[in-house]
């Protein structure tokens, strides 16, 4: 129920949102590699001395779609020989790691990464990607 009171129903949209993630071809990017697929040739590229130990060490993080993280350990349990542990992130581990970011010398205000309320109603959201040096691809 959305905060008006308007009830929103909802069938096969809910599964296919995580599904993208397994099967990108569903959205028309064919370049686009499954997230167990970029995960395994990740692993791969790293020293075999190295590969296990962090193997069993994976963090999902940012994504809190249930079932999520057995999905992910069960697809990639299939293209490995090696044991996979996959943990969740915390709660607040986003929260962390960006008050962690904030308190370092370079986002000090005020600073060239700091983005004023004046300067985003001058410039709308395009301002991130100025000031972060990215583009938005239409």
């Amino acid at each position: 129920m959305l905060p008006d009171g308007t009830t929103l129903e909802l069938e096969s949209e809910l599964f296919l949102t995580p599904e993208i993630y397994f099967k990108p071809k569903m959205t028309g990017k064919d370049k686009i590699k499954p997230l167990d697929v970029e995960i395994f040739d990740t692993l791969m590229k790293l020293d075999a001395t190295i590969r296990e130990d962090l193997s069993k060490n994976i963090v999902l993080s940012g994504i809190k779609i249930k079932g999520m993280k057995a999905r992910l350990q069960k697809e990639l349990e299939k293209l490995a020989t090696f044991p996979i542990k996959i943990t969740q992130a915390e709660k607040y581990s986003s929260w962390v790691g960006s008050s962690i970011l904030g308190s370092l010398k370079e986002f000090e205000y005020p600073s060239k990464n700091w983005i004023t309320l004046k300067e985003y109603y001058k410039h709308g959201p395009a301002i991130i990607h100025s000031k972060a040096g990215t583009s938005l691809k239409k």
